[in-house]
């Protein structure tokens, strides 16, 4: 395809709210193949498990989540693992808030 016949096609994102701007299968893909040779001759069990553990990477990535946290977590969930976290800073902002405005007081 040339890029005059498809020109405004990468400029979607401009015209529609919620496309992303930063092709985010590309980067999918990029991920994958950087590692290809390495599976190359692994079973298939071993390229399932990888091909799992490489979007849940990517997606903790995508999502501004530490991909080992969420593994040392035992969630089985991101959308509940970042939930917690969210909850968590919250209350730590709360605490935080309530402390200081403790120490105010006392002086």
């Amino acid at each position: 395809m040339s890029f005059e016949k498809n020109r405004d096609q990468p400029f979607t994102f401009l015209r529609y709210d919620g496309v992303p701007w930063n092709n985010n299968a590309e980067h999918a893909i990029k991920a994958f193949v950087r590692l290809r040779d390495v599976i190359s001759g692994s079973s298939t069990k071993g390229v399932d498990e990888y091909l799992t553990l490489l979007s849940v990477s990517e997606t903790c990535k995508n999502r501004g989540i530490d991909f080992l946290d969420f593994l040392r977590s035992g969630e089985r969930s991101i959308m509940v693992f970042e939930r917690r976290a969210v909850e968590e800073q919250d209350q730590a902002r709360r605490v935080g808030i309530s402390t200081s405005n403790a120490l105010s007081r006392e002086t």
